[in-house]
């Protein structure tokens, strides 16, 4: 999909046909340079009239889906996510790469499907627009944290909101998700001070919140 001036564009990843190739470039692979994406357009006039002017190249489409794949995404999983990555980058402006190795993980640290490609870019898009979290820090804090916070059965929307709160105190984003971290490894293993203060662990959010008030209230943090 091709993200152009007025509207999206399907279109496949292509090159030189291969009857049109010598010989010699037919031993060879095709480098990114000379590969574009083909939506069916018979010249550059007709190209125009679709609105296909686009931010993305075919080698940025290409780095995006090798990202994926290194996280092990399989061909189907790559198609599904595709469209949510090529939105989240051109929403944040953030390089497509690395916009896809960030949803990327953070799907799989979550545990979730590759068909719900698109409410992980929701997530990471809003979380930059309502808080001071900049798609960058959140590129920064999120890795540090998501492993923890999946383990622990915070969903991806609890641990970018805490993020967003953590940075909007003045928290840089490192700093924040290692606070973050250690919150959401000692609230919720037996024995620790903050889980003794907070009357037992925790396993969710909801219950870090309404424990956190009590302590709060009862001074006990």
């Amino acid at each position: 999909v091709l993200v152009g001036d007025r509207h999206k564009l399907h279109g496949v990843i292509a090159s030189k046909a291969i009857h049109l190739q010598t010989p010699e470039e037919r031993t060879k692979a095709t480098p990114l340079s000379k590969m574009y994406i083909d939506i069916g357009a018979k010249d550059a006039e007709d190209a125009k009239k679709y609105g296909a002017s686009t931010m993305f190249t075919a080698s940025q489409v290409t780095e995006l889906q090798t990202n994926l794949a290194k996280l092990g995404f399989t061909m189907g999983e790559i198609k599904n996510s595709t469209k949510a990555v090529l939105d989240l980058s051109a929403a944040t402006g953030y390089d497509l790469g690395e916009s896809a190795a960030i949803a990327g993980a953070a799907l799989r640290s979550f545990g979730l499907n590759a068909t719900e490609m698109e409410r992980v870019a929701s997530v990471l898009s809003v979380g930059t627009t309502k808080s001071a979290l900049s798609f960058e820090k959140l590129a920064t804090a999120l890795p540090v944290v998501q492993t923890a916070a999946a383990k622990t059965g915070f969903t991806i929307e609890d641990t970018v909101a805490m993020l967003g709160k953590l940075t909007d105190n003045g928290i840089n984003a490192a700093s924040a998700a290692t606070q973050l971290r250690k919150i959401l490894n000692d609230s919720t293993t037996a024995g620790t001070k903050l889980a003794n203060a907070l009357g037992g662990p925790v396993k969710s959010f909801d219950e870090l919140v309404v424990a956190l008030g009590k302590a709060s209230k009862a001074g006990q943090t």
